[in-house]
């Protein structure tokens, strides 16, 4: 089934998540990306689409990194963990394929599963 987007942190704060876009999923395959001590945190800012509370609603494209990542560390853990788990339930591209080697007969079975396998 597909991830639910919006999460309520408060009764009157909430995050709207997006589906990560195929440079977004290209940026945090680079080495630097995933050698950022940040990198967690940064994968979740760059997945709120926007954050809204009874004054306004506030796009994640008006805001800098840092503002999206002041307010992922003010999350209480237990409301993080919700966010973080809109990722895990996002759709996947995964197909099997057994093939059989040339050179010494062994039948190999691999999966490739998530952008990074396809066409990275």
């Amino acid at each position: 089934t597909d991830a639910p987007k919006k999460y309520m942190i408060t009764d009157k704060v909430g995050v709207q998540m997006k589906y990560p876009t195929f440079e977004t999923v290209t940026l945090m395959s680079t080495q630097e990306f995933i050698e950022d001590p940040d990198s967690e945190f940064k994968a979740t800012a760059l997945g709120i689409d926007y954050v809204f509370d009874d004054n306004g609603i506030y796009k994640s494209d008006d805001l800098k990194m840092e503002d999206l990542l002041n307010f992922i560390y003010s999350l209480p853990p237990d409301q993080y963990k919700k966010i973080e788990g809109f990722f895990d339930k996002l759709p996947t591209v995964r197909k099997e394929i057994d093939k059989k080697c040339g050179k010494c007969g062994h039948e190999h079975h691999f999966v490739l599963e998530g952008l990074n396998d396809f066409f990275l």
